[in-house]
């Protein structure tokens, strides 16, 4: 649930110093592993696949893929991908980018400030 691990992932961030340490670090999947994929649709980031013009977003909730969303661009997708999947593991999310407190910070406040809609930027 959303509301359930933005919450908790909240009640984590105020336990935390405001420092700049990675606490989420990018898994070993994602894009640096510099695999290609020929067919186009497939990304080399978690959860990202293209969908006609667009890269989409999906993330497995309760066995079942959900969707996040669509973007212009793959690295978007991907870090829509990496805010829930922070929000539903928090700190044992597994993830395309490394990430510090103060960038999630950063990441749920966006979700909020965007009437609980996350809105990544490259």
């Amino acid at each position: 649930n959303t509301t359930e691990g933005l919450d908790q992932l909240q009640r984590i961030l105020q336990t935390y110093s405001g420092n700049d340490e990675v606490v989420i670090k990018r898994s070993s999947k994602s894009k640096s592993n510099s695999r290609l994929f020929k067919s186009g649709r497939r990304s080399s980031y978690i959860g990202v696949s293209k969908n006609g013009d667009v890269w989409q977003a999906l993330i497995m909730i309760d066995s079942k893929k959900t969707y996040i969303g669509s973007y212009h661009k793959e690295e978007e997708a991907a870090m829509a991908y990496d805010f829930f999947s922070i929000v539903l593991k928090q700190l044992a999310a597994k993830t395309n980018f490394d990430y510090t407190l103060p960038l999630i910070k950063r990441m749920v406040n966006n979700y909020y400030e965007n009437h609980q809609e996350f809105t990544p930027s490259t």
